[in-house]
């Protein structure tokens, strides 16, 4: 799981992020024989997120399997809280995450 923490949250910035995340995240993951799944989650806290933003937001997919699937997978989870209106965006496999902030 990855934070990040910004003012304003443009496209640009997500995409950063985001490919920020994966890489990192990727070369963790020892996949194996057995090995079912390793995700990869970013939750990003603006204040703002601008409006052109949130389209790359849902639009985030990154998915990896190791050896046809043999030695499991990897998915992308993205989630984007905007601290001052309690917004939150997130990519298709990040909607969980909106359930853990709409309690916040």
């Amino acid at each position: 799981m990855f934070f990040a923490q910004s003012e304003f949250l443009t496209s640009d910035s997500f995409s950063s992020f985001a490919e920020s995340a994966w890489n990192n995240g990727l070369s963790k993951i020892n996949p194996y024989n057995g090995h079912r799944n390793s995700d990869i989650t970013l939750i990003i806290l603006p204040d703002k997120i601008d409006s052109e933003a949130i389209k790359p937001i849902k639009k985030a997919k990154y998915y990896k399997s190791y050896k046809f699937g043999l030695y499991g997978w990897s998915a992308f989870h993205a989630l984007a809280y905007e601290t001052s209106t309690g917004r939150s965006v997130t990519n298709r496999r990040g909607s969980d995450l909106k359930k853990i902030v709409s309690s916040l």
